[in-house]
């Protein structure tokens, strides 16, 4: 029988910790080491998600059709925060290829500039991120 749980067809990461430590490698307590674990987990969590509609789709009610679909515009405003801030990362990235290139000369004002309107557009999306999130969650089920 097939595993029930939801860490197939996709398979979930390994944390950088457990890679380390089954290989007989030290543990590092560093920041960027917190960051990639916590980087591995998020993943890990979206892949249970795909994983588990991958399993579910096929024992949907007819019912419940509509709701597994979509949860009515929920997450809209976000796709949106997110296209706004692909544009500044599209910008971002330009300008790093320019300096590179040599094309363009490096502006320490100007990094400066772009990383406060871009973190401008990423604090407001996270903060409300989570405010939509919790939209997906049935009446039923909230505390």
């Amino acid at each position: 029988m097939a595993s029930v749980y939801a860490d197939h067809p996709f398979k979930l990461l390994e944390t950088p910790t457990y890679r380390k430590t089954k290989n007989g490698g030290p543990i590092r307590h560093t920041g960027i080491d917190s960051v990639m674990q916590e980087m591995c987990h998020v993943h890990n969590m979206l892949l249970r998600g795909l994983n588990s509609i991958y399993l579910q789709a096929l024992h949907v009610a007819a019912a419940d059709e509509r709701n597994f679909a979509r949860v009515a515009g929920v997450m809209d405003g976000n796709v949106a925060q997110h296209h706004q801030f692909e544009a500044g990362l599209d910008a971002f990235g330009d300008y790093a290829q320019a300096v590179l290139a040599g094309t363009d000369k490096y502006g320490g004002a100007r990094i400066v500039a772009m990383t406060i309107c871009g973190a401008k557009i990423v604090d407001t999306g996270l903060a409300e991120s989570e405010f939509s999130a919790a939209g997906m969650i049935p009446n039923r089920y909230r505390t």
